[in-house]
């Protein structure tokens, strides 16, 4: 019988499927009635409900428009606002509480045919709970916010820009409380009165408020990165400028603090003959420089859009980056905790195009999901979403193509509490112009990861309990990044259970077997570990018993 399961085995070794187990689940459009949908941000939360905020063409020009999706796709709830101006309402950016109130901020045309601040807090059963407006000194023009936070039980920090008399546009700074009432505001004004523009805005574990943009510099009209920090007061802890080489446009984007206080700024910065690089910045909790790194990948253009840190300080940087014959691609960088730059990876699509991330997130083991827009061969822009391990290797990409071959482009990649992969964008059809989209990917099923620290080698443990009844544990681990397959046999060597089939990052993983999902009997079974890497092939059989 062992001798007849061993050629069972050797021969289905060359059955193994080379693809990753990364499945769309669904994808839900939002159509309103006049042909424009546009998001321009997505959260997801703690129970798996998605929210997704832009503009939609109304009955004059674009309103508000939010969903509350559940975690299987059905809406649950459509909120649109028309400002009392009856004229264009573009909301920037989305955030949530814990008890899953909503806040969405932006600008809002008013009864004086001006655009100001308007912020709004719906409940999680979309009833809208407060709303509020703000506008600067100069009504000649418009003001928009462009970045929310929520602090604690419901404490609300905005930025954006208003329109000053003397000042031009400044980068203000608003504190609400939970009842929607204006706590305090803070204008940053550049050297020399002309635009200055806030991009993000994070709060730290002590509530600290942290904003990056750009300032007018006074130098020929250019900018410089421009981040400051206040305190839950709303007093200036310091604020930090960096000019680039070359004296040019340089515009902070994206902003991460760690759990120490530290702060991680990203954007786009002029070299001396190299175009824009990304340009990184660590500051201390003090605002002192710690480092500052540039990438310029192929002497070309390159902008970092997002950035994350991890627990351990290891910064993480992503955006696009010209190639060379292969015009723009993705482009991920890992920085460790004093700037030494780990690894950097690059992805061109098959159109040789312009590919460029907008949004990235991580999971609790520093993988990292990166999504963007990717031309497409006869598909125009894709949306292209990259699953990294935390020590660079790619374990699986997808490709979203909508309905009509057109443009596709993401705003936001997000993870619910399963891993399940969610992204947020629009989609050009057709009939219909531009959509709101949103795709929801399974990766695998049952298996987790306990640890990242990669094995001296590959291994396949015992299984515990054994004798089981009905479920059991099957524990591995993989040495090198790889194709792995775990299945299960009876005792006639028939397969009767697939449990992985994909590629994996190297560490040490769990999956608890439930012998009733598979209506087995009582009786021995076979479980196998195949795995293919760089330094060869690596298969190992173990045996349990299933008594009931």
């Amino acid at each position: 019988m062992k001798k007849l399961i061993v050629i069972v085995f050797m021969l289905n070794l060359n059955l193994i499927c080379l693809q990753a187990q990364v499945n769309q689940e669904w994808a839900v459009y939002y159509d309103g009635s006049k042909s424009f949908d546009e998001p321009s941000g997505m959260l997801v939360d703690a129970s798996g409900n998605i929210y997704v905020t832009g503009t939609s063409n109304g009955i004059n020009y674009q309103d508000y428009l939010t969903i509350k999706y559940n975690n299987s796709g059905a809406t649950q709830w459509i909120q649109r606002y028309n400002g009392p101006g009856n004229n264009d309402d573009v909301p920037e950016a989305i955030a949530l509480d814990g008890s899953g109130n909503v806040y969405v901020t932006g600008g809002s045309t008013q009864s004086n045919s001006r655009m100001e601040f308007n912020t709004i807090k719906y409940s999680s059963s979309g009833v809208q709970l407060w709303l509020n407006t703000f506008g600067g000194t100069d009504i000649s023009l418009g003001d928009y916010a462009t970045s929310i936070a929520v602090y604690g039980s419901g404490i609300v920090y905005i930025t954006g820009t208003t329109y000053n008399t003397g000042t031009s546009f400044d980068i203000t700074t608003i504190k609400y409380n939970s009842l929607g009432t204006q706590q305090w505001v803070q204008n940053k004004n550049g050297p020399d009165n002309i635009d200055d523009m806030p991009s993000a805005l994070v709060t730290d574990n002590a509530g600290n408020i942290y904003v990056t943009g750009y300032i007018s510099n006074g130098f020929n009209n250019f900018y410089d990165y421009s981040t400051t920090k206040y305190n839950s007061n709303g007093d200036e802890l310091w604020s930090q400028y960096y000019n680039g080489t070359f004296d040019g446009w340089d515009q902070g984007v994206a902003i991460a603090v760690d759990n120490t206080g530290n702060s991680y700024v990203t954007g786009a910065s002029r070299g001396v003959g190299s175009d824009y690089d990304i340009v990184t910045i660590k500051y201390s909790p003090a605002g002192a420089p710690l480092w500052i790194k540039r990438y310029d990948g192929y002497f070309g253009w390159e902008a970092g859009n997002s950035i994350l840190v991890d627990d351990s300080s290891n910064v993480y940087v992503s955006g696009g980056s010209a190639g060379v014959s292969t015009g723009n691609d993705f482009v991920t960088i890992k920085y460790n905790s004093v700037g030494g730059r780990i690894w950097v990876r690059r992805y061109n699509g098959p159109a040789n195009g312009n590919d460029i991330t907008y949004s990235m997130t991580k999971d609790s083991l520093n993988n990292i999901y990166v999504t963007g827009s990717s031309e497409g061969e006869g598909t125009m822009k894709d949306i292209v979403t990259i699953k990294y391990s935390s020590s660079g290797d790619e374990l699986w990409n997808v490709r979203f193509n909508g309905s009509s071959n057109r443009d596709d482009v993401p705003v936001a990649v997000r993870l619910d509490r399963n891993n399940n992969v969610i992204v947020s964008g629009k989609s050009y059809s057709d009939s219909t112009e531009n959509d709101y989209v949103t795709i929801k990917y399974s990766q695998t099923v049952g298996i987790s990861t306990i640890s990242n620290q990669v094995p001296v080698r590959t291994d396949l443990a015992q299984n515990y309990p054994n004798p089981f009844n009905p479920t059991t544990n099957l524990e591995f681990g993989i040495s090198e990044l790889g194709f792995v397959s775990l299945k299960i046999y009876n005792a006639l060597g028939n397969e009767v259970a697939t449990i992985v089939n994909e590629r994996l990052a190297p560490g040490r993983y769990k999956y608890q077997f439930s012998a009733f999902n598979y209506q087995l009997s009582s009786g021995i079974y076979y479980y196998r570990l195949s795995a293919t890497g760089g330094s060869g092939n690596f298969s190992e059989v173990r045996k349990m018993i299933l008594l009931k």
